[in-house]
C-alpha cells in the first residue's frame, strides 16, 4: 500500500511494521461504512489488540515498533491502554527473560 492517506488515523508505518494488514484494514473500512458510530481510535486499538492476540513471542524490533506506534498515536490515551495490556506486558517480559 503506497497511498499515504488512510482512514482512522493509520499511517504507512502500521502496514510496514505488520501491525495492520490490507485485509483487516478493508474489513474495518467496511464495518465503518455500515455503522459509523465508533471513533477512529477504536479501530486503531482493535488493530493493536489483533496484533497481540495469539502471540507467544515477538522480536525486540517488533516490540519497539509496536510501542513506537502506540506512543506516536494521535490519542495519547492509546499508549497507556495498549502498553498496559497483559499480552504486551507478557511479550516484553518473555523477551527480557530470553535475552538474559
Amino acid at each position: 500500500m503506497s497511498d499515504n492517506s488512510f482512514e482512522f488515523g493509520y499511517t504507512q508505518k502500521w502496514f510496514d511494521y505488520g501491525v495492520l494488514d490490507r485485509a483487516f484494514y478493508e474489513r474495518q473500512v467496511e464495518a465503518f461504512n455500515i455503522d459509523s458510530e465508533m471513533t477512529s481510535e477504536h479501530y486503531r486499538y482493535a488493530a493493536f489488540v489483533r496484533w497481540m492476540r495469539g502471540r507467544t513471542s515477538a522480536t525486540e524490533l517488533e516490540l519497539v515498533q509496536f510501542v513506537n506506534l502506540a506512543l506516536e498515536d494521535e490519542d495519547s490515551r492509546i499508549a497507556g491502554s495498549v502498553i498496559g495490556l497483559r499480552p504486551i506486558s507478557h511479550l516484553i517480559r518473555n523477551m527480557s527473560l530470553a535475552t538474559r
